[in-house]
């Protein structure tokens, strides 16, 4: 992302890795309430979280009000994923140089096979809808290349392939967000087992949607 930002320059007023972190903590971090604390143990309270300069404010002579930003050190894989996540799909916002592209793509490629390989799933146990889903899912989930709004959802698990379909159809876990080709060749390529081979890292997710109600062949 540094790269990107600062399409390949360095020196002054160029954007470094940890200065993005930080700003990324301050944004979507979770972070403490208010809270009163004796101004000499704030050193000590860094080793519990992340205490910006401008998130101090003096009481009086002995005490200072603090808010604390959780450390990375200190997060559950859940969380760790899904700040990844997080990451992954602004490098799709971003107006990737060509000779970075391979790059970004290759990042998200190991993200995806990480999630596979962990069981990690973006929405476990939540109530998204399609418009939610896209917006979180900004690059394709087949290709891996930002969607720039030529995309569809796609239903894993289709209507034709039997089943209560009311139990399963709006469920996120079955879900794609692809791009439109993507979408086509999914639909009418060589078949579902075929795709899981060419795209390994769809395997999770299309195996557990045999959990939502209906039966398909892999």
């Amino acid at each position: 992302m540094v790269k990107i930002q600062n399409y390949g320059h360095v020196g002054p007023g160029m954007v470094n890795a940890k200065e993005l972190m930080m700003s990324d903590i301050v944004d979507y971090g979770e972070k403490t309430e208010p809270f009163i604390v004796e101004t000499k143990y704030i050193f000590l309270l860094r080793k519990e979280f992340y205490i910006f300069s401008d998130k101090i404010k003096e009481v009086d002579d002995k005490h200072s009000k603090i808010i604390g930003y959780k450390r990375f050190s200190a997060f559950t894989k859940k969380e760790s994923m899904a700040w990844i996540d997080m990451l992954i799909n602004r490098l799709g916002e971003m107006d990737i140089p060509k000779d970075l592209q391979p790059e970004a793509l290759a990042k998200w490629a190991g993200f995806q096979d990480l999630a596979n390989k962990s069981g990690w799933k973006r929405f476990e146990g939540e109530e998204v809808t399609q418009k939610e889903y896209k917006e979180a899912v900004i690059n394709c989930e087949m290709c891996g290349k930002p969607i720039n709004g030529d995309g569809s959802l796609a239903h894993i698990m289709a209507v034709g392939m039997g089943g209560n379909q009311e139990d399963w159809k709006e469920l996120p876990e079955n879900w794609f967000h692809l791009h439109d080709k993507c979408h086509a060749y999914l639909d009418n390529g060589p078949g579902i087992k075929k795709v899981m081979e060419e795209f390994p890292h769809l395997k999770a997710k299309i195996e557990n949607a045999k959990t939502l109600g209906v039966k398909i062949e892999v």
